[in-house]
Protein backbone atom coordinates (compact mmCIF):
# COMPACT_ATOMS: atom_id res chain seq x y z
CA UNK A 1 0.00 0.00 0.00
CA UNK A 2 1.29 3.42 -0.91
CA UNK A 3 1.37 5.78 2.06
CA UNK A 4 1.47 9.56 1.98
CA UNK A 5 2.99 11.14 5.07
CA UNK A 6 1.64 14.47 6.20
CA UNK A 7 3.31 16.43 8.95
CA UNK A 8 1.70 17.15 12.28
CA UNK A 9 3.27 19.60 14.67
CA UNK A 10 4.59 17.83 17.74
CA UNK A 11 4.28 20.90 19.91
CA UNK A 12 1.52 23.44 20.30
CA UNK A 13 1.67 26.01 23.04
CA UNK A 14 -1.36 26.23 25.35
CA UNK A 15 -4.13 28.43 24.01
CA UNK A 16 -3.50 32.07 24.71
CA UNK A 17 -5.59 35.11 23.91
CA UNK A 18 -7.50 35.46 27.15
CA UNK A 19 -8.05 38.61 29.16
CA UNK A 20 -4.80 38.14 31.10
CA UNK A 21 -2.25 38.99 28.43
CA UNK A 22 0.58 39.12 31.00
CA UNK A 23 -0.10 35.47 31.90
CA UNK A 24 -0.04 34.66 28.18
CA UNK A 25 3.51 35.99 28.02
CA UNK A 26 4.47 33.57 30.79
CA UNK A 27 2.75 30.66 29.02
CA UNK A 28 4.54 31.34 25.75
CA UNK A 29 7.91 31.72 27.47
CA UNK A 30 7.47 28.49 29.42
CA UNK A 31 6.21 26.57 26.39
CA UNK A 32 9.02 27.60 24.05
CA UNK A 33 11.56 26.57 26.70
CA UNK A 34 10.23 22.99 26.50
CA UNK A 35 10.83 22.61 22.75
CA UNK A 36 13.14 19.84 21.65
CA UNK A 37 15.42 19.99 18.62
CA UNK A 38 13.39 20.13 15.42
CA UNK A 39 10.14 21.02 17.13
CA UNK A 40 8.20 24.16 16.36
CA UNK A 41 5.52 25.95 18.30
CA UNK A 42 2.48 28.07 17.56
CA UNK A 43 0.80 30.41 20.02
CA UNK A 44 -2.83 30.60 18.92
CA UNK A 45 -4.62 33.60 20.36
CA UNK A 46 -7.77 32.54 18.49
CA UNK A 47 -8.74 36.18 17.83
CA UNK A 48 -8.69 36.84 21.56
CA UNK A 49 -6.41 39.85 22.09
CA UNK A 50 -7.09 43.52 21.66
CA UNK A 51 -4.54 45.13 19.37
CA UNK A 52 -2.70 46.91 22.17
CA UNK A 53 -2.37 43.75 24.27
CA UNK A 54 -1.30 41.69 21.26
CA UNK A 55 1.47 44.21 20.62
CA UNK A 56 2.54 43.95 24.26
CA UNK A 57 2.78 40.16 24.01
CA UNK A 58 4.66 40.25 20.71
CA UNK A 59 7.19 42.75 22.04
CA UNK A 60 7.69 40.91 25.34
CA UNK A 61 8.40 37.62 23.51
CA UNK A 62 10.41 39.08 20.63
CA UNK A 63 13.44 36.92 21.38
CA UNK A 64 11.51 33.62 21.31
CA UNK A 65 11.14 31.36 18.28
CA UNK A 66 7.47 30.62 17.74
CA UNK A 67 4.66 31.39 15.30
CA UNK A 68 2.06 33.97 16.32
CA UNK A 69 -1.39 32.82 15.20
CA UNK A 70 -4.46 35.02 14.63
CA UNK A 71 -3.77 37.48 17.45
CA UNK A 72 -6.88 39.62 16.83
CA UNK A 73 -10.34 39.27 15.33
CA UNK A 74 -10.05 41.11 12.03
CA UNK A 75 -7.45 41.09 9.29
CA UNK A 76 -6.86 44.81 9.74
CA UNK A 77 -6.21 44.39 13.46
CA UNK A 78 -3.79 41.53 12.81
CA UNK A 79 -1.92 43.77 10.40
CA UNK A 80 -1.54 46.43 13.08
CA UNK A 81 0.19 43.81 15.23
CA UNK A 82 2.22 42.51 12.31
CA UNK A 83 3.80 45.91 11.74
CA UNK A 84 5.57 45.69 15.10
CA UNK A 85 5.84 41.93 15.72
CA UNK A 86 9.06 40.07 14.93
CA UNK A 87 7.46 36.62 14.99
CA UNK A 88 6.19 34.89 11.84
CA UNK A 89 2.41 35.31 11.65
CA UNK A 90 -0.15 32.67 10.82
CA UNK A 91 -3.68 33.73 9.87
CA UNK A 92 -6.68 31.48 10.37
CA UNK A 93 -10.22 32.69 10.94
CA UNK A 94 -9.96 35.70 8.63
CA UNK A 95 -9.20 33.46 5.62
CA UNK A 96 -12.71 33.05 4.26
CA UNK A 97 -12.16 32.75 0.53
CA UNK A 98 -10.08 33.61 -2.51
CA UNK A 99 -10.49 37.37 -2.07
CA UNK A 100 -9.04 37.18 1.44
CA UNK A 101 -6.12 35.10 0.18
CA UNK A 102 -5.46 37.59 -2.61
CA UNK A 103 -5.40 40.41 -0.08
CA UNK A 104 -2.92 38.55 2.13
CA UNK A 105 -0.60 37.88 -0.80
CA UNK A 106 -0.79 41.47 -2.03
CA UNK A 107 -0.06 42.83 1.44
CA UNK A 108 2.39 40.07 2.39
CA UNK A 109 0.09 39.94 5.39
CA UNK A 110 1.25 36.61 6.81
CA UNK A 111 3.88 33.90 6.52
CA UNK A 112 1.42 30.99 6.87
CA UNK A 113 -2.28 30.56 6.06
CA UNK A 114 -4.56 28.04 7.75
CA UNK A 115 -7.15 26.65 5.34
CA UNK A 116 -10.20 25.19 7.07
CA UNK A 117 -12.24 23.41 4.43
CA UNK A 118 -15.69 24.14 5.82
CA UNK A 119 -14.87 27.83 6.31
CA UNK A 120 -13.92 28.02 2.65
CA UNK A 121 -17.05 26.30 1.33
CA UNK A 122 -15.69 22.81 0.74
CA UNK A 123 -12.90 21.07 -1.14
CA UNK A 124 -13.27 22.71 -4.55
CA UNK A 125 -13.16 26.26 -3.21
CA UNK A 126 -10.41 25.37 -0.73
CA UNK A 127 -8.34 23.92 -3.55
CA UNK A 128 -8.59 27.19 -5.51
CA UNK A 129 -7.40 29.14 -2.47
CA UNK A 130 -4.63 26.62 -1.75
CA UNK A 131 -3.36 26.62 -5.32
CA UNK A 132 -3.32 30.43 -5.42
CA UNK A 133 -1.33 30.63 -2.18
CA UNK A 134 1.14 27.95 -3.28
CA UNK A 135 1.64 29.73 -6.61
CA UNK A 136 2.65 32.75 -4.55
CA UNK A 137 5.00 30.72 -2.33
CA UNK A 138 2.79 30.92 0.76
CA UNK A 139 2.82 27.85 3.07
CA UNK A 140 -0.57 26.49 4.11
CA UNK A 141 -2.06 24.39 6.88
CA UNK A 142 -4.56 21.71 5.81
CA UNK A 143 -7.32 21.79 8.42
CA UNK A 144 -10.99 21.95 9.21
CA UNK A 145 -13.00 23.40 12.06
CA UNK A 146 -13.53 19.94 13.60
CA UNK A 147 -14.56 16.42 12.66
CA UNK A 148 -14.16 12.68 12.96
CA UNK A 149 -12.86 9.98 10.64
CA UNK A 150 -14.64 11.26 7.53
CA UNK A 151 -13.51 14.86 7.92
CA UNK A 152 -9.97 13.83 8.81
CA UNK A 153 -9.77 11.66 5.71
CA UNK A 154 -10.87 14.59 3.56
CA UNK A 155 -8.25 16.80 5.22
CA UNK A 156 -5.57 14.14 4.77
CA UNK A 157 -6.18 13.81 1.05
CA UNK A 158 -6.28 17.59 0.68
CA UNK A 159 -2.94 17.80 2.48
CA UNK A 160 -1.47 14.97 0.42
CA UNK A 161 -2.25 16.88 -2.78
CA UNK A 162 -0.43 19.97 -1.50
CA UNK A 163 3.22 20.38 -2.60
CA UNK A 164 5.34 19.23 0.33
CA UNK A 165 7.43 22.39 0.39
CA UNK A 166 4.33 24.49 1.08
CA UNK A 167 2.50 22.15 3.47
CA UNK A 168 3.12 23.49 6.95
CA UNK A 169 1.19 20.85 8.88
CA UNK A 170 -2.15 19.15 9.38
CA UNK A 171 -4.09 17.62 12.29
CA UNK A 172 -5.56 14.21 13.15
CA UNK A 173 -8.94 15.66 14.10
CA UNK A 174 -10.54 12.26 14.74
CA UNK A 175 -8.27 11.71 17.73
CA UNK A 176 -9.69 14.78 19.47
CA UNK A 177 -13.31 13.58 19.43
CA UNK A 178 -15.21 11.05 21.53
CA UNK A 179 -17.62 9.92 18.82
CA UNK A 180 -16.66 7.92 15.74
CA UNK A 181 -18.11 8.71 12.33
CA UNK A 182 -16.62 5.80 10.41
CA UNK A 183 -14.10 2.98 10.12
CA UNK A 184 -10.79 3.20 8.28
CA UNK A 185 -9.48 6.20 6.44
CA UNK A 186 -6.65 8.44 7.59
CA UNK A 187 -4.66 7.58 10.70
CA UNK A 188 -1.87 9.12 12.74
CA UNK A 189 1.35 7.59 14.02
CA UNK A 190 4.55 9.07 15.44
CA UNK A 191 3.62 12.66 14.69
CA UNK A 192 2.48 12.03 11.12
CA UNK A 193 -0.88 11.76 9.41
CA UNK A 194 -1.30 8.97 6.85
CA UNK A 195 -3.66 8.96 3.87
CA UNK A 196 -4.23 5.53 2.24
CA UNK A 197 -4.66 4.98 -1.47
CA UNK A 198 -7.85 2.94 -1.13
CA UNK A 199 -10.89 3.99 -3.22
CA UNK A 200 -12.57 7.25 -2.33
CA UNK A 201 -11.64 8.54 1.08
CA UNK A 202 -10.88 5.05 2.32
CA UNK A 203 -13.36 5.35 5.19
CA UNK A 204 -16.62 3.45 5.73
CA UNK A 205 -19.26 5.74 7.27
CA UNK A 206 -20.91 4.74 10.55
CA UNK A 207 -24.51 5.58 9.70
CA UNK A 208 -25.76 4.75 13.19
CA UNK A 209 -23.42 7.39 14.59
CA UNK A 210 -24.23 9.92 11.86
CA UNK A 211 -27.97 9.60 12.39
CA UNK A 212 -30.77 10.39 9.96
CA UNK A 213 -29.75 12.27 6.79
CA UNK A 214 -30.48 15.97 6.64
CA UNK A 215 -31.41 15.67 2.96
CA UNK A 216 -31.58 13.03 0.21
CA UNK A 217 -30.48 13.68 -3.38
CA UNK A 218 -31.15 11.39 -6.30
CA UNK A 219 -32.23 11.18 -9.92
Amino acid sequence: MKITRIRIYKTDLPYVGGSDWAADIDRITAGVALLETGEKAMADANQGWRVDNAIRVARATAGLDYILEQPCKTYEECQQVRRVAQQPMKLDECITGLAAAQCIVADRGAEICCLKLSNLGGLSKARRVRDFLVENRMPVVAEDTWGGEITTSVVAHFAASTPEEYLQNSTDLMNYTTRSTGVGGAWASNGRLFAPDTPGLGVTPDFDSLGAPVADYGA
